[in-house]
């Protein structure tokens, strides 16, 4: 399966000047406009790119990455900007320059070679195709010698080239075999449908407790979190553990849910001085981060908080999410509304230098003050990471003077924002963009901060706005005024979720019409009949070898599974049956990759909890029924779904032949069969 294997010696064909023909300076993506002054002949993904190596019959080289990626940055200096490794690019490849942000669907595709190739993956991503894109090799970062059992870039460019010369036969093989793995890969995880299986003898809940029990034997209880190093937040594994505990009691499924949120706002991962999480931490401990901040992690995290905070009115947590949405307000957002993708995990070409100090510069800000703040923010002479010192609360339960600690925060963080700081990529994205809208939605259900809801109604309002190609067609990305590339089902599913969320904060009713609309478009363009599942991309879309679907949870949630919790809510919502048989189908194709693999199905997992517990209907009709319904919101309950209206409205089947008062009332239903109105909600009704 592997082409490059050999030590071979290096070739230097001659070197021309290649530099005016970089295509990528017209691009808006900060990854691809950081690339434009290489002296490779970088093309942006498209039909010029192909049609030029199907002419001149070279291979093409597709090299993936992001703007805040570290070692991105590390093979540009070492590779892309070295003139002679240009030349041999330029010479004998096509090469193109893609980010994976931008195009998730081409990144989903070659990642899976890679990963098929050589068992993990990462970026930059560096895969070879074939004139007509099947890929036929693969890998991630390359030395610019040989290191580390790696061969050098150079060596990898020789190799290639001249199988693709010589080996034609080889090349074509193994692209040939590559293909079939892609196109058979998804049906590995997808459970046949037999006959009489139906969900009355499938979800139960002994399926919930071996959920449990596969995510439970991943604690690591010691740190916190899931697994060992590197070690990544787990957000959906931790929504699943909140879920479960509140329906089946379990203590240690809550333990361990608020036990690694703890660990992870003491942890370096967690910015603190400024706010915001950083994308995952390279230690067991949470000590020492990827330094680079994502605008999903912080959604999705600030989701999972407000939850936490919920159960708990744990002060911490309360702080955490008023930080880190303090963090977004101020760096991450637009003056349209929008906000921004990343911060890069560099700054003056080092990782990490705008987050660590050296400790005699924190004494000569801090003065009388450093002794309480260093024993309690680990700051030492010796440093806890390459001779600096990463702020964390390795005992984040010590009691300390709260008013002098935020002094001294806050004395450091005027110091900090004289540095020069990391870059900013500034592209807006759709998916990511309504995961924030929708963590600023349950912040302000939790936290009841009338400013999150104003900034969350108006994101969605600029995401609609903005995003919209024609009617309920959306771009993926967005930046001064100009969109690219057509919505995939993860823009989709997240945009219909926040419009799900800022409708249950302001119960404007447009924003449920809006998310039913999306709703069937998605069904009509991504949904797979046969196979009950939705693929990534429109069938609209030409531009890719096949269309995937994409299953489990990654960095961000399954777009396949945030569509199953969309059509829960919406079947009950619009009592539309059709949407209720394709959950169910879906449920029924993937429960046992969810059994096997919980920890990367989690929401799946969720789905799967919903459908077992089942999803109580509340509405609330009457003169205040917008405050009530936020006083019910405020609580961590079990599975429902509201709505509330101040005027009648039959056009609902919740709130049908429904008492309008002065006083609201609170009605809790099954299947649209009613209790007896109530004015305060008892949470053990549910």
């Amino acid at each position: 399966m592997y082409l490059c294997q050999n030590k071979l010696p290096f070739f230097s064909p001659k070197i021309i000047n290649i530099n005016s023909m970089n295509q990528l300076s017209s691009e808006t993506s900060p990854y691809l406009l950081q690339h434009q002054h290489n002296p490779v002949h970088w093309f942006a993904w498209s039909d010029e790119a192909f049609a030029k190596a199907k002419a001149e019959n070279k291979p093409i080289i597709v090299s993936i990455g992001y703007s805040t990626c570290h070692w991105c940055h590390v093979m540009e200096r070492e590779s892309f900007e070295n003139e002679d490794t240009a030349a041999i690019m330029n010479e004998y490849f096509v090469c193109i320059k893609v980010d994976r942000e931008e195009r998730p669907d081409i990144d989903q595709i070659y990642m899976e070679v890679v990963q098929i190739l050589s068992g993990n993956g990462g970026w930059p991503l560096n895969c070879f195709l074939l004139p007509d894109a099947r890929p036929f090799f693969g890998g991630t970062y390359f030395p610019p010698v040989p290191a580390h059992s790696r061969p050098s870039w150079n060596q990898v460019l020789y190799n290639i080239s001249r199988a693709y010369r010589q080996q034609p036969d080889v090349v074509q093989d193994q692209a040939k075999r590559l293909m079939e793995h892609l196109q058979k890969a998804n049906h590995n995880l997808v459970q046949n449908q037999l006959e009489g299986l139906s969900k009355e003898n499938t979800f139960t809940d002994t399926l919930l407790d071996k959920i449990f029990h596969q995510l439970e034997e991943r604690f690591d209880r010691t740190e916190g979190g899931f697994g060992g190093a590197p070690k990544f937040p787990g957000t959906m594994n931790i929504q699943y553990l909140l879920a479960y505990h509140k329906y089946s009691d379990n203590e240690t499924a809550l333990h361990h849910a608020l036990f690694s949120l703890d660990k992870m706002i003491g942890g370096g991962i967690y910015d603190q001085i400024g706010g915001g999480f950083s994308r995952y931490a390279t230690d067991r401990a949470w000590l020492i981060p990827h330094f680079e901040k994502m605008l999903y992690d912080n959604a999705l995290l600030i989701s999972v908080l407000a939850d936490a905070y919920k159960i708990t009115k744990k002060d911490l947590y309360k702080t955490s999410i008023e930080e880190t949405l303090t963090w977004v307000t101020r760096e991450m957002t637009s003056e349209e509304g929008g906000f921004y993708s990343a911060l890069d995990a560099d700054s003056e070409g080092i990782e990490g230098k705008f987050y660590v100090w050296d400790c005699a510069e924190v004494k000569a800000i801090l003065g009388t003050d450093f002794e309480a703040f260093a024993q309690y923010y680990d700051v030492s002479e010796e440093g806890n990471w390459e001779e600096s010192n990463i702020l964390w609360r390795p005992n984040i339960t010590q009691a300390v003077d709260e008013i002098l600690m935020k002094r001294c925060r806050e004395k450091l963080f005027a110091v900090r924002a004289t540095r020069i700081r990391p870059s900013l990529d500034d592209k807006i994205l759709l998916s990511w963009n309504a995961l924030m809208c929708s963590a600023f939605c349950h912040a302000y259900t939790a936290l009841q901060n009338e400013d999150y809801k104003h900034i969350a109604v108006r994101n969605i309002d600029f995401l609609l706005e903005k995003f919209s190609l024609s009617e309920n067609s959306f771009a993926h990305t967005y930046k001064e005024g100009t969109t690219k590339y057509e919505a995939n089902l993860e823009d989709y599913a997240f945009l219909i979720e926040a419009l799900l969320a800022v409708y249950q904060i302001s119960f404007d009713i447009k924003y449920l019409a809006q998310a039913e609309k999306l709703a069937e478009k998605v069904i009509t363009e991504f949904y797979d009949v046969e196979e009950g599942l939705f693929f990534f991309t429109s069938e609209k879309q030409t531009d890719l070898i096949l269309r995937k679907k994409d299953l489990y949870d990654s960095a961000t949630p399954s777009g396949n599974a945030t569509m199953l919790l969309n059509l829960q809510k919406l079947a009950i919502l619009l009592d539309k049956a059709d949407y209720r048989a394709i959950t169910v189908k879906m449920l029924l194709r993937i429960k046992d990759a969810t059994l096997r693999y919980a920890s990367s199905f989690a929401r799946w997992a969720l789905g799967i909890l919903h459908e077992t517990v089942g999803i109580s209907e509340i509405a609330i009709t009457g003169a205040n029924a917008i405050e009530k319904a936020l006083d019910v919101q405020s609580n961590y309950l079990k599975p429902y779904i509201l709505m509330a209206a101040t005027e009648p409205d039959n056009h609902y089947p919740l709130l049908t032949n429904k008492e309008f008062l002065a006083e609201a009332q609170i009605y809790i239903c099954r299947d649209y069969t009613c209790q007896r109105p109530v004015t305060k909600l008892n949470q053990e009704d549910l």
